[in-house]
């Protein structure tokens, strides 16, 4: 029987995910090698995922992946890299939930290559991101070209991001993009200046 989902946030003490070089004493309750080739829906919490950054799996365990949710724990996250997400090909969905990123494209420690930015978020349909109170100002930098990163971009949802004054460079524009949803930014003052929203008008 194949596991088409799984959601592994805030288990606390509880292995959920382990490898197959942990100690048989306390065994996980999936192993990473065996349970995520087969998945097409993933969630995972800031730990889990620290624990597949350090770890030396092969990044063919992550093709088949279609939706990926990113969720943190707020002020105790840990940076989520954009860079992590070179493991999944096929990757459609993805959404970011609740992390301390000051910027969407250059994360602290990444070099904000725009050619590796495109190569890893090609695929991707839909974006959501939540809560990400640490993003100030705008979603990315203003000499960033975000529709070559996400060229099929069609959906993009932003919630509770409250430092958020506009979602970026007026330059941006999405061919693709059929659904802009913005709620409840407290500070998002300059919406309509982003070729994104102009091009759906």
């Amino acid at each position: 029987m194949l596991l088409p989902r799984l959601e592994v946030v805030e288990c606390g003490k509880m292995k959920i995910l382990g490898t197959q070089l942990d100690p048989p004493i306390h065994p996980p309750l999936f192993l990473v090698e065996k349970v995520i080739p087969k998945l097409q829906h993933l969630t995972l919490d800031s730990d889990y995922i620290a624990m597949i950054s350090d770890g030396q799996f092969s990044r063919s365990l992550f093709h088949e992946i279609k939706a990926f949710q990113v969720h943190g724990h707020g002020a105790k996250s840990i940076d989520f890299r954009i860079s992590f997400l070179e493991r999944f090909y096929t990757l459609e969905n993805l959404t970011i939930s609740c992390h301390e990123i000051k910027e969407l494209f250059c994360t602290e420690g990444d070099t904000g290559n725009e050619e590796k930015y495109a190569g890893t978020l090609s695929t991707i349909r839909n974006l959501k991101l939540v809560a990400l109170n640490n993003l100030k100002d705008y979603l990315w930098k203003q000499d960033v070209q975000v529709d070559h990163i996400l060229p099929k971009l069609e959906t993009l949802e932003v919630h509770d991001c409250y430092n958020l004054i506009s979602l970026g460079s007026s330059s941006a524009s999405f061919q693709n993009l059929t659904t802009l949803d913005v709620w409840n930014c407290e500070a998002m003052k300059y919406l309509d200046t982003c070729l994104a929203v102009q091009g759906m008008a």
